[in-house]
């Protein structure tokens, strides 16, 4: 049997005084690839988040279990190093420090020799500073590289399709595809769209609604056209808790 990869158990977090994620339970294992749906302030992003261990969200119960270790209070960086890596919805501009720097440098931490790619995409980035005059697709294919040099095991992908017209989208996907899915890493994608979806044809579908995992299946297609026809509160009343 292969161990899971990831385990979360009954996982509640806190922001100030509200809950945000209440009892989250969530595996995957290595080569799945998992995405998560739910409407906008349902807790994706924050749950993308707390996995990374990023501030400023509390932890009342619950672990996160990663290739057999309690990660639950583990910084970002030790995260990072175990094999952890997101790329963020909207990633940060970082003024006089140039893509090919940047990756220099997570090579150096890693003692490995930096990964550069001939994609025309990526070498019209390397010489410039992060993200600063970047459009939408420039900066996901820019977390995304980044991404792919830290050599991580799971990628957790936090709405890289927003905002992306099919062809970036396509493009988007064929650099996921070309460097990563042959390495058997695992994916968790947290999106609001088809697209996607039906390019890398997910292993398992879960539901986040008001912090609670309510739903999952293995059929993303049949939880997708629940969604479009009757909205995520559909979702609430099915008995079988699956679409």
């Amino acid at each position: 049997m292969v161990q899971e990869l990831l385990k979360i158990t009954n996982l509640t977090i806190r922001l100030e005084k509200k809950i945000i994620l209440d009892k989250v339970n969530l595996k995957l294992k290595k080569g799945e690839i998992h995405a998560l749906l739910g409407p906008n302030g349902s807790g994706k992003t924050t749950l993308a988040q707390v996995l990374m261990g990023l501030p400023p969200y509390k932890i009342v119960r619950g672990t996160i279990i990663f290739k057999g270790r309690n990660i639950t209070k583990f910084t970002p960086e030790k995260r990072s190093k175990l094999g952890l890596g997101l790329v963020f919805q909207n990633p940060p501009t970082i003024k006089g420090v140039t893509l090919n720097s940047l990756i220099q440098e997570i090579a150096s931490n890693k003692k490995q020799k930096p990964e550069f790619f001939s994609e025309k995409t990526i070498t019209n980035l390397k010489t410039r500073e992060i993200n600063l005059g970047f459009s939408g697709g420039e900066k996901k294919i820019s977390e995304l590289y980044q991404v792919v040099c830290l050599n991580p095991e799971l990628v957790i992908l936090d709405e890289i399709d927003s905002g992306l017209d099919i062809e970036r989208l396509q493009q988007m996907i064929h650099f996921i595809k070309n460097k990563f899915s042959n390495r058997q890493r695992a994916f968790l994608i947290i999106t609001h769209r088809e697209d996607i979806l039906k390019y890398l044809n997910p292993s398992m579908t879960h539901i986040l609604l008001d912090g609670k995992i309510i739903c999952s299946s293995k059929d993303w297609l049949a939880i997708w056209k629940t969604i479009k026809k009757y909205g995520y509160e559909k979702c609430k009343t099915c008995p079988q808790k699956i679409c």
